[in-house]
């Protein structure tokens, strides 16, 4: 081999060699550029009030990677009340910041509240770490977290916390007690939040002061902490009322729970002042309906509401009065035909002489036939007719204006309102900063269903009620994830609001005689036994009476007591039977109908056309002991 070609071999070696050594060390560069908490050192000091002083020493090593302006340290302030936790209760411990130090000198911080505590931002937005180690010092007191309980003090402390985003490759901490204080047993947790493994040591000097150190180091998530029993002798914890502490942790649940007590008051005092119903007359039966009100004014000043009947009983209303005619050529299908007609073209036969209408009978019926000779109700959606019914609707409200009832709205709408404070007081229990926007989300949706029911809201179906039922689906939503607090607070909410928007509404004075007659008709329509029915001359029962009366009758809800008065009567009269021709021209149905079905089949059948037909579609598819991360302390931290 050449003097040249040996040295071009040696230096092909060296490169390999520089290689290998590179990619050996590769592993240790990397580790040294990972950020990790070196060091957790806590000393804690308890004072006679039972508070207790925290220095915490944490060294890190930053890379600029998570930790670039600093870390920062979350500390819980609020925990589950010992006693009424289960309930939602909490009891508060606050915690004082006094100083931040970075390796020996004062370092800028700022704490922000969460939910359920505070963060500590150490550093300043403004300036970047270098890398390297830096060792942090924080101080600060800690109140209300040691217990006494017969004669024993017992502190339970989570001395890191279990929400690092960091290894912490050695955690240690030193508790040091009040003077002539003795320890009686101490206890030491490692690993994930509800581990009970105890990979620590411990030493004792002088019965008061303890020394614990984690015998490996701890991973993301995990933590150590710590629970002391000691002599409480010389522990002087200001004593308060259990009932004086739990108001004081839990104020804005209890103005809440007050503004829903003040709801219901309120209401009371409405209710009785003017809500309830005025004295009602003597009921004396009549056998004639009440003068200058149609069959369906007639059931909506019973039930204080228009609903879907009231369409179907004024349709009937007009048929009978010799306006239209109803069939049924198949089942669940009706058609309702325009007696409107030339002779020549209607069957001379079957025309009856027409009665006048009342005011909404005729804006139904020219509504029916605008421009047409029939309309067919089999289900299908007919937006004519469902903006018929809705004139008709708001046209029959007012025709009976005058003697309804008066709803007294705004003191539910005040009393909802003050209700609704409270349910927003409440929601804010133990929420503070950014997070209290997710507890108060279901009330924001509550006053946004309000306002939206107050706007448009359907007459058969009040707001009350809407909202009440609202409520209490938002009551079993917290009551699944355990929020009992609030959960109580809503279904008092839909209760009161439930119980008083059917309580409120009372008759007008000037409705009062009229609903008593009303009473007084329904007797004879119901056949009752009632001594006034026997004095009464009541007139002769007919085909054509029934006829007459039917729409009241189904209007009331009584068209089977109606029809089964006439059971004999018609039988003779030979209406039942497949003759058509002897049954009244305004309805031509199936063969067979006894009168024991005929009447509340046609108001059913009717009812249940007229709410398809006048229903857009919709679309819808289917588809004991201790453990880590128990006691006060905890939280945790990261790098920002």
């Amino acid at each position: 081999m050449s003097r040249f070609g040996w040295v071009s071999h040696s230096k092909r070696s060296i490169k390999n060699w520089m290689l290998l050594i590179a990619l050996l060390l590769l592993p240790l560069s990397v580790a040294q550029a990972d950020e990790a908490i070196l060091d957790f050192h806590s000393d804690i000091t308890v004072n006679r009030d039972g508070s207790f002083n925290v220095v915490e020493r944490i060294t890190v090593n930053a890379e600029g990677l998570n930790i670039k302006r600093g870390v920062y340290r979350d500390l819980p302030t609020s925990y589950d009340h010992p006693k009424y936790g289960k309930f939602g209760f909490k009891s508060k411990a606050p915690i004082e910041v006094h100083s931040l130090l970075r390796n020996g000198d004062h370092e800028p911080y700022h704490v922000q509240a969460l939910n359920n505590g505070i963060r500590i931002f150490f550093g300043s937005k403004q300036r970047y770490l270098e890398h390297g180690e830096h060792t942090y010092t924080l101080s600060y007191t800690a109140e209300r977290q040691v217990a006494v309980n017969d004669g024993i003090a017992q502190l339970y402390w989570n001395v890191t916390g279990n929400g690092w985003g960091f290894r912490i490759e050695q955690a240690s901490a030193q508790v040091t007690l009040p003077d002539n204080a003795s320890i009686h047993q101490q206890e030491v947790y490692t690993g994930y939040q509800g581990s009970s493994a105890s990979d620590a040591q411990f030493a004792l000097a002088d019965n008061r002061d303890l020394k614990v150190a984690a015998t490996s180091q701890l991973r993301a998530g995990q933590g150590m902490t710590i629970r002391v029993r000691f002599d409480a002798a010389n522990i002087a914890i200001p004593q308060a009322s259990e009932l004086a502490a739990l108001y004081s942790d839990n104020k804005l649940w209890f103005w809440g729970a007050s503004l829903l007590v003040l709801m219901g008051v309120m209401f009371l005092c409405c209710w009785h002042l003017i809500g309830r119903d005025p004295r009602r007359g003597i009921i004396i039966a009549q056998y004639r309906p009440v003068k200058e009100l149609s069959a369906a004014a007639h059931r909506a000043v019973f039930r204080n509401r228009v609903d879907d009947t009231s369409f179907s009983v004024g349709v009937l209303s007009a048929a009978i009065k010799g306006w239209l005619t109803i069939s049924k050529p198949r089942r669940d299908t009706f058609r309702l035909t325009s007696t409107d007609k030339p002779d020549s073209e209607s069957d001379a036969t079957n025309r009856i002489e027409r009665k006048p209408l009342s005011p909404s009978e005729e804006l139904l019926v020219k509504g029916l036939f605008d421009g047409r000779d029939s309309v067919t109700l089999d289900g299908v959606y007919d937006s004519r007719l469902k903006k018929l019914k809705e004139r008709y609707d708001v046209f029959l409200m007012s025709e009976f204006a005058d003697k309804s009832h008066q709803n007294h709205v705004w003191p539910l709408v005040i009393g909802g309102l003050i209700g609704l404070a409270g349910l927003l007081l409440m929601a804010t229990v133990g929420l503070t900063g950014k997070d209290s926007l997710i507890g108060i989300m279901l009330v924001v949706a509550i006053v946004v269903a309000f306002i939206s029911i107050m706007v448009v809201r359907r007459k058969d179906w009040p707001f009350g009620y809407s909202l009440a039922t609202i409520s209490l689906a938002v009551a079993a939503i917290n009551f699944y994830y355990a929020n009992t607090l609030m959960a109580l607070g809503f279904v008092v909410f839909g209760v009161l609001l439930g119980l008083f928007s059917y309580l409120m509404p009372a008759p007008k004075q000037a409705a009062v005689g009229t609903l008593d007659q009303i009473e007084g008709f329904r007797l004879y329509l119901s056949k009752a036994e009632h001594e006034s029915l026997k004095r009464l001359d009541l007139p002769e029962k007919t085909p054509q009476l029934y006829e007459e009366l039917l729409p009241f009758a189904i209007a009331l809800d009584l068209e089977t007591e109606w029809s089964g008065q006439f059971t004999d009567v018609l039988a003779a009269a030979n209406w039942d039977s497949d003759k058509h021709s002897q049954r009244s021209a305004w309805y031509a149905g199936g063969s067979g109908s006894s009168m024991g079905s005929f009447a509340p089949a046609i108001a059913a059948g009717l009812a249940s056309s007229v709410v398809a037909a006048s229903t857009p579609p919709s679309s819808s598819s289917s588809s004991g002991g201790g453990f880590s991360g128990g006691g006060g302390g905890g939280g945790g931290g990261g790098g920002w």
